[in-house]
């Protein structure tokens, strides 16, 4: 185990200047054990910077000599190098082994400890009257492992979210075993289709994203973007659940993300894919999308052989696009068929992998037509999802 102290010193790395020490200094009672070191119960960690600026860091035992009861000049005596990094803003991180400094355990009380800044001087005194800068004495309680640990905050959006950017063709179902009782499903084969989520890193921390949604024996597959990046395949094919009711629990995490803006996407979309949310740790999204899914209507109709059923659809000033999804009890041929105000037919599509998947933007508004065909020889229920994209 280590012990890990910081610095702040010259915010500009640019201005470290030559020849410079800055020490932290501490008492602690259990010396290193190092044959031919002195100890009188004070170590020091430092960082040094060279004629030419060049930065190195080290760490070893102060020793105050006593000559003729009177104290004498503190004398550095170094026991080896040890781990640092100095951060633009300023910030000196330095790293030594726990047991090469008496091995503090969790609790115990590191006494007098304070900082100081030399000028050339540090290899022969550490002498109050000879720093440049220095601060109060002070005591640390050494904290154990779980102190260290990064803060990870998570937050949690679900489908439903307004931060997520969605193409047309985005269906709200309800579901208990989703996430806030609900998700979003994708039908049919688009490349131009998905969604997308822009988020934030703040700055000295690393985040990530997941990515939870689910599967069933109509899922097909998606991919995955980060920044522009390809993440590869996400396969929604799975032997358990249906359409409509899929498996939940699968996931996709993208993480070590750098401080900064970043952008998930999902895109090619083939078959049936799901969203039930999306989760960041370590990062926020404050996205405004200025369009989005409406609500989902559900329909259900029982329908003679070759029969047909006819729904009012209503299109509203701002409604950009509509997309339908409709599955019947059985796996026969049917058909939806959209007609528009003027009577003129939008678009068609047949069934095939179980389902019919019609999506088409709109530019009228008023009241289109949905036509429902059963187009077997025996009577069949067919379930029917509708949903307009929609501004916001």
């Amino acid at each position: 185990e280590d012990l890990e102290f910081t610095m702040m010193v010259n915010a500009n790395v640019a201005a470290t200047l030559p020849n410079r020490q800055w020490r932290v200094i501490w008492a602690y009672p259990n010396g290193p054990g190092v044959p031919n070191i002195p100890f009188t119960g004070l170590y020091y960690v430092g960082m040094n910077s060279d004629a030419t600026g060049a930065i190195t860091y080290e760490y070893g035992t102060i020793e105050v000599q006593v000559i003729g009861l009177v104290l004498g000049n503190p004398i550095e005596h170094k026991i080896g190098a040890a781990a640092g990094v100095h951060l633009q803003d300023g910030t000196v991180l330095i790293v030594v082994p726990k047991n090469a400094v008496g091995s503090p355990a969790p609790a115990d009380i590191l006494g007098e400890i304070y900082g100081r800044t030399f000028a050339g001087t540090a290899s022969v005194t550490e002498r109050s009257t000879s720093l440049i800068d220095g601060t109060a004495n002070g005591t640390y309680v050494v904290s154990g492992n779980a102190a260290c640990a990064p803060v990870v905050t998570t937050l949690c959006l679900e489908d439903d979210s307004p931060q997520i950017r969605y193409s047309n063709g985005w269906h709200k179902l309800s579901d208990p075993n989703a996430s806030g009782g609900h998700f979003r499903l994708h039908t049919g084969n688009s490349p131009d289709d998905g969604f997308s989520l822009k988020f934030d890193v703040p700055v000295g921390k690393t985040g990530a994203v997941i990515y939870h949604y689910a599967k069933s024996p109509q899922g097909g597959s998606g991919s995955v973007f980060l920044d522009g990046s390809a993440r590869g395949t996400i396969s929604y094919n799975g032997s358990a659940g249906s359409l409509r009711h899929p498996q939940f629990a699968a996931s996709a995490r993208y993480d070590l993300l750098a401080p900064g803006s970043h952008v998930l996407e999902l895109k090619n979309l083939s078959g049936a894919a799901y969203v039930d949310q999306i989760c960041l740790e370590t990062a926020t999204s404050n996205d405004q999308p200025p369009v989005g899914p409406a609500k989902t209507d559900e329909l259900t109709d029982a329908l003679a052989a070759v029969g047909q059923t006819v729904h009012n659809i209503s299109v509203t000033p701002g409604t950009l696009a509509l997309s339908f999804v409709a599955q019947a009890s059985t796996n026969v041929p049917i058909q939806l068929v959209l007609i528009s105000p003027s009577g003129a037919t939008v678009a068609v599509a047949n069934s095939s992998a179980g389902y019919a998947t019609l999506e088409t933007p709109v530019s009228a508004t008023g009241v289109y037509l949905l036509k429902v065909v059963n187009l077997s020889a025996g009577p069949i229920s067919i379930w029917t999802a509708s949903t307009a994209l929609a501004a916001r």
